[in-house]
């Protein structure tokens, strides 16, 4: 249906090729996952178009959605297009995001008949040419010989002319038909039967094999076996004690061997496992040592964070003490206690004044004979 569309030339370019007919059914390699994923949106955008316009050319840009948005976001505008064309059954995003499988193989099916459809595409009979054979014919091989039982080229009669004249000369004389035999009459000429027949015969290869599950072939066979076996086993035999007899030689001088060796390197065995032993202890001593060292080192970053604590309270408090804004607020505090006491001293002696003042100004009154005197404001 691609190919009816004419998707070679009116889709397809450099970027996106041609394809076998079986691309989008199997899981591509991880590498042309993309690819295939990319090539499947931008054919079912062709074809969604084709849908609306048949006549117009292919445009990637007038396309729902472009080749560099999101896979979901383009799966999602897939779903809104297909559905407004029709297409029939459930679409779901996940399987469309694949770019192969059922789904997507149902999905270009259905677009490509509604958009031959939209083109108003219409099936033609088929065609044949009556000058071709329908079959390709067989290898022609002039030496084979048509094999035939002797039997039944017995029973067959010389002149098949007759044969077949007699079978037309009794469908021609029934006039009425019998219910179970009718539909086998023969009514084609014998002549042209012949004819086809030494055409044929010639291109005929028959080859007759024996039947291999016959238990007669199995017995013979199974005889030649054995009488093969019979002459191979004597030199077999012979070679076999050959080798064992070199195999054992051998394998005694590998054991003496091993002998040897083993009492040369006895005293070096010893050693190794002297030596053996005092790495593990070595070994030993060393996990002890490493873990008291990262003890220390522990202790170390403890004493050193306290170090810097206490460093940095003795810096604060040497801030302090070498500060002495707090000791001009104390000496401008006293200047203005001062001088407020000499404000208040001042107001005292005023007030004194002014009292000693006012007794002054008063007057004693009364009679020489020591009554009470009376003060009198002047």
């Amino acid at each position: 249906m691609l190919t009816l569309l004419d998707y070679d030339t009116r889709f397809c370019d450099k970027e996106l090729p041609p394809v076998p007919i079986f691309y989008f059914v199997y899981a591509p390699s991880q590498q042309d996952q993309a690819k295939q994923f990319k090539y499947f949106n931008q054919l079912v955008a062709w074809l969604l178009q084709i849908c609306k316009n048949p006549r117009a050319d292919w445009r990637p840009e007038e396309a729902a959605w472009k080749k560099f948005d999101a896979p979901q976001q383009i799966c999602q505008e897939m779903v809104k297009g297909l559905k407004n064309v029709g297409v029939s059954g459930e679409i779901r995003g996940t399987k469309l995001q694949a770019g192969y499988g059922d789904e997507c193989c149902r999905v270009l099916h259905e677009l490509c008949q509604k958009a031959l459809q939209k083109s108003n595409h219409q099936w033609a009979e088929p065609q044949y040419d009556e000058n071709e054979p329908l079959c390709d014919l067989a290898d022609v091989d002039s030496d084979a010989e048509m094999a035939i039982d002797e039997d039944v080229a017995a029973a067959m009669p010389d002149d098949d002319d007759e044969m077949y004249a007699e079978i037309v000369d009794k469908t021609e004389g029934k006039t009425a038909h019998d219910e179970d035999t009718w539909f086998v009459a023969n009514t084609i000429d014998p002549r042209e039967w012949q004819l086809e027949l030494e055409r044929v015969t010639p291109q005929l290869r028959v080859q007759l094999q024996g039947d291999s599950n016959e238990w007669r072939v199995h017995v013979q066979q199974t005889q030649q076996y054995k009488e093969h076996m019979c002459k191979l086993l004597p030199s077999a035999s012979q070679q076999l004690q050959a080798l064992g007899q070199d195999l054992s030689g051998i394998l005694q001088r590998v054991k003496d061997k091993e002998a040897y060796i083993n009492r040369q390197f006895e005293q070096r065995g010893s050693e190794y496992t002297s030596r053996s032993r005092e790495l593990e202890e070595v070994t030993q001593r060393y996990n002890m040592l490493n873990e008291s060292h990262l003890q220390k080192l522990e202790d170390l970053r403890l004493a050193t964070e306290e170090h810097e604590q206490l460093k940095a309270e003795m810096s604060d408090r040497s801030q302090t003490v070498q500060d002495t804004q707090p000791l001009v607020k104390i000496k401008d505090a006293l200047k203005k206690l001062k001088n407020d006491i000499r404000q208040m001293d001042l107001r005292i002696g005023v007030v004194n004044h002014t009292l000693m003042q006012a007794k002054l100004r008063q007057r004693p009154t009364g009679g020489k004979d020591g009554s009470k005197l009376d003060w009198d404001d002047d």
